[in-house]
């Protein structure tokens, strides 16, 4: 559907990836949860659109200024496909959802640019960065198997709300595709989940209805294993709600 289209159903924007076909998954997922999916592009007048929730989604890597410290030659070698004006365009669409506290859902990158717009910073590349440290990888977050597949575990805080959203689990086994990770945390965050060699696979803000990263990808394993299908419902619970107001 076009901006501007009537609908019944609350609108996710999903700001898209590099292609359609990327995209693709995202759509079907809130689709499948019974909203209204609006794919955007950097430009496009979203504030018109005023939708009900946002979704951000996974993608390229962030630009150099985003990282923990300055890059080097190796770090930059790693770096893949860097999107600016996909990444000022989020920007604006975070502080405009920020401000109308509209549930939002970071996926992967899209949890990156949560944790970059709030002031935190990220590490450019997880390999490297273990290496520079004298860590021995005990887990691969570069996973190469199914998308649905499970990758790793990660142990979630009781006290987040996460937490409540999986079903009361402290662990839970999820897939993974990224080679970057959060480092310094933005403000108003708190981490909601870890991988076992630290690696911060969730945040969120409790100061708003629904403001969530993951790192992992839900819209790859809810129907295969049902749980991650709750960050969905919720996410379309609360953008009915804000559809009312």
């Amino acid at each position: 559907m076009q901006i501007g289209t009537k609908t019944s159903k609350p609108i996710i924007a999903i700001v898209a990836t590099s292609g359609e076909d990327r995209t693709r998954p995202y759509v079907q997922t809130i689709v499948a949860h019974r909203g209204d999916a609006r794919v955007l592009r950097p430009g496009d007048d979203f504030e018109k659109l005023s939708p009900n929730g946002v979704m951000l989604t996974g993608g390229g890597d962030l630009s150099r200024h985003f990282y923990d410290h300055s890059l080097t030659a190796v770090e930059r070698k790693t770096l893949g496909k860097i999107e600016m004006k996909r990444e000022e365009y989020e920007s604006r669409l975070l502080a405009w959802a920020s401000k109308h506290d509209i549930p939002t859902l970071g996926i992967c990158r899209g949890c990156q640019m949560l944790n970059v717009f709030a002031r935190g910073t990220l590490i450019p590349d997880i390999p490297t960065w273990q290496a520079s440290r004298g860590m021995v990888p005990t887990l691969d977050h570069r996973f190469e198997g199914a998308a649905s597949s499970p990758a790793h575990d990660i142990s979630i805080e009781t006290s987040s709300q996460l937490y409540k959203m999986l079903g009361a689990r402290k662990r839970i086994a999820v897939n993974s595709s990224h080679h970057q990770a959060l480092s310094r945390i933005g403000h108003s965050l708190k981490v909601a989940a870890r991988a076992a060699d630290g690696i911060i696979e969730a945040i969120e803000d409790s100061n708003k209805t629904f403001w969530i990263g993951v790192h992992f990808h839900p819209e790859r394993m809810w129907k295969r294993f049902p749980v991650f299908s709750n960050l969905f419902k919720i996410l379309m619970k609360h953008a009915r709600k804000n559809r009312l107001k």
